[in-house]
């Protein structure tokens, strides 16, 4: 029962036919089996590995997230399927297979219709990442805060996309700034673009609620956003 048996290859054929249906109530039962999938796989492999055998888990993961992840941003089943692979095995696969993807994420929120299944994938993501990590606050630690004051949106883009270069304010190498440089960057580059519908979902998306709260302690996000 594992997740390249043939039981479990037929629900996902169940899911890869089903996920983009028009009724809402076939594309959620589509989602729950792919759920269910990924959970019977992750207890048969745990019980296998507990009995002192080989884990395969890997292989099936790996192969399922280079299906999703090769799939067109447009299939609203390609966000709910990312989202339930991320909280199933973490943040960091993902890093490795496409390291790109915070970036590609954030800037599917220029389309109205997908912003709210690309916000919850970003936030799965990140929520991940930060319990991967072990944060809590998330204030980054610089050593001259002050000097972030007044400071140009692009200026402070250009501290995040390289804080070696900054000889006012340079970000230490920290957990919590990594996590911040991965999160809020993608962000911050969005809000300064010149693609204005892009803006005005991520303001949208950030006025209610969603990924915002998870990192609004951060001063380089503050100043970014006012």
């Amino acid at each position: 029962m594992k997740g390249d048996s043939k039981a479990m290859q037929s629900l996902l054929g169940y899911v890869w036919t089903n996920w983009e249906d028009q009724l809402d109530i076939v594309r959620q039962s589509a989602k729950v089996v792919f759920e269910k999938v990924l959970q019977i796989h992750c207890i048969v492999i745990k019980a296998e590995y507990d009995e002192g055998g080989e884990s395969t888990s890997n292989l099936f993961i790996k192969s399922l997230m280079q299906h999703l992840l090769i799939l067109n941003w447009s299939s609203r089943g390609k966000f709910s399927a990312l989202t339930s692979c991320v909280r199933h095995v973490g943040y960091y696969p993902f890093l490795e297979a496409k390291p790109c993807l915070p970036e590609e994420v954030i800037q599917q929120l220029q389309e109205q219709a997908m912003s709210c299944y690309a916000s919850e994938l970003y936030c799965a993501l990140l929520s991940s990442h930060k319990e991967e990590l072990g944060l809590g606050d998330l204030q980054p630690v610089v050593r001259n805060t002050s000097s972030l004051i007044g400071k140009q949106k692009d200026e402070t883009v250009q501290v995040l996309e390289n804080p070696e270069s900054s000889e006012d304010t340079t970000l230490l190498q920290t957990p919590q700034n990594e996590f911040l440089k991965t999160w809020i960057q993608p962000v911050t580059k969005a809000m300064c673009s010149s693609n204005k519908k892009l803006v005005q979902n991520i303001v949208e998306v950030c006025t209610a609620g969603n990924f915002f709260l998870l990192f609004e302690n951060s001063i380089i996000f503050k100043n970014v956003c006012h």
